[in-house]
């Protein structure tokens, strides 16, 4: 099979030549390697395999390769780079597999997106997220609580503003609850959420957000509607 290659590259190799790095200590399940498969299939190539010019094995991209075997391509865009030593290119394989590790998604951001690539006719497994996680991002999670009370206070540190958003919410009895005393029926729980004056803004955009996606002024479904869809985004729940 031909790839379609949008990257810039050294050479076409055939993926069967290539040398996955016997020390790489990063996995790849059928899952994924599926899902890139498809990826790939859909995107084509948007960067190249990376080979030590050294030793002649790969330094990034052994999930790539994996798929390309799966799908049974011809040839793969690759890019031959130079290393010192097996210290050096022990060192970028970890470092490519960690830091992506070290990212965090903005929750309120991917979900506009997964909203917004919905009214088209692609098909939201290509993003890379299973349709689990896709139906989480875009229905929300219902509300389980009544009407949050909410406080806010301001306090300076440092010269610098922060605000304390505080949550609280009174849970009703259920029917686990019955046969308890009226003290034990209800509680109070408090969730102090401390920002600067930037990340309090992009918080409360996100919060906006979520409001009306839930149809909810209650604060407490909102915030754990964000924990949850960030929950099950990282394929955790």
């Amino acid at each position: 099979m031909e790839p379609v290659i949008h990257c810039a590259h050294t050479a076409l190799i055939d993926p069967k030549e290539l040398l996955p790095h016997p020390k790489n200590p990063n996995e790849h399940g059928s899952e994924q390697i599926n899902a890139f498969v498809s990826i790939l299939a859909y995107q084509g190539w948007r960067r190249p395999i990376t080979v030590s010019s050294r030793s002649g094995f790969i330094t990034r991209g052994h999930g790539a390769l994996a798929a390309a075997l799966q799908a049974g391509y011809d040839v793969v865009p690759v890019d031959y780079q130079d290393y010192e030593n097996e210290y050096q290119e022990l060192a970028d394989i970890v470092a490519d597999n960690q830091l992506q590790r070290l990212s965090q998604m903005n929750t309120g951001k991917l979900t506009t997106i997964m909203a917004d690539l919905k009214e088209t006719a692609l098909d939201l497994t290509l993003t890379g997220f299973d349709l689990k996680q896709v139906n989480s991002m875009l229905t929300g999670m219902k509300p389980i609580e009544p009407p949050a009370i909410t406080s806010t206070s301001d306090y300076s540190e440092d010269d610098e503003t922060e605000t304390v958003e505080t949550v609280e919410s009174e849970r009703e009895p259920t029917e686990a609850s019955e046969g308890l005393t009226p003290p034990e029926q209800q509680e109070i729980r408090m969730i102090q959420l401390i920002f600067n004056e930037a990340d309090q803004k992009e918080f409360l955009d996100i919060v906006d957000f979520f409001k009306k996606e839930l149809d909810t002024e209650n604060l407490s479904d909102v915030v754990f509607s964000i924990v949850k869809s960030a929950f099950d985004a990282h394929g955790i729940g």
